[in-house]
């Protein structure tokens, strides 16, 4: 993973018709003054990330992405979201990415997934191994929204990443009842893949079963589709056109 972030990062910083520099410098410059106030709310300092992210540019996107590392949890979620507009600034996905794979991040699902759906809005091809690996890391929730992602890049490098995890999410999950175990009192009974997920709670071995079978199996047949044109049933009829070429659909 350090070899692939090494990678993006010699990706060059431009600020590719975005912000001048000049008017980003006083930006900051403002958004410092308000955000470590220590007399300035929260919603306040909320509000001051918001105004830096509408000025796009090589150094707004440096302080957002120290805010992904070490800013409070309802603040990296601003963040996240605000680097979606960065899309000018080449090379914002680097600070995005390496937010998705730092270990103070490794358990905040809401805010991972987040910050690959803003992978996805910056569309920059650099990142594109890092969302294979969250794939292949099999962490559920994040790795369905990493296929729709990977999907709307459309390339070919990705096929072997989907149809071996689609290998994996075909087998069926066990008939059983699923409950999340939340602390005090007695936990409801619940599919956690009907609905919108609560990624506040941990998913048991039986849960993930189930999410990688019911919303992982149908993203990674449609991510197929979407890419070769093909709308093969199986895992089985996928490896087979794999091996044999791989051709894609006239």
């Amino acid at each position: 993973m350090n070899i692939i972030i090494a990678a993006i990062l010699a990706t060059p910083f431009l600020a590719g018709g975005a912000t001048q520099d000049t008017e980003a410098k006083d930006m900051v410059k403002e958004f410092r003054s308000i955000y470590f106030l220590r007399t300035t709310s929260d919603e306040e300092r909320i509000v001051a990330i918001q105004r830096l992210a509408r000025t796009p540019n090589k150094i707004t996107a440096k302080i957002l992405g120290k805010l992904l590392l070490i800013a409070p949890d309802a603040h990296r979620m601003v963040a996240a979201t605000a680097f979606g507009s960065f899309s000018g600034v080449r090379g914002a996905s680097v600070h995005v990415a390496k937010a998705l794979i730092s270990r103070s991040n490794s358990k905040k699902t809401d805010l991972r997934v987040a910050l690959v759906r803003t992978l996805g809005s910056l569309r920059q091809i650099t990142i594109l191994p890092i969302l294979h690996r969250l794939v292949e890391k099999d962490d559920v929730v994040v790795a369905e929204e990493a296929i729709k992602v990977i999907s709307s890049f459309g390339r070919r490098e990705s096929l072997p990443v989907l149809i071996k995890y689609l290998r994996k999410c075909e087998r069926k999950p066990s008939n059983i009842a699923l409950s999340y175990k939340i602390k005090g009192g007695r936990p409801p009974k619940i599919d956690p893949t009907e609905g919108q997920k609560d990624f506040s709670v941990k998913i048991t071995a039986d849960e993930k079963e189930r999410i990688r079978y019911k919303d992982c199996r149908p993203a990674l047949q449609v991510a197929l589709r979407n890419i070769t044109g093909h709308n093969f049933p199986d895992w089985k009829s996928w490896n087979g056109w794999w091996r044999s070429g791989g051709a894609y659909k006239k």
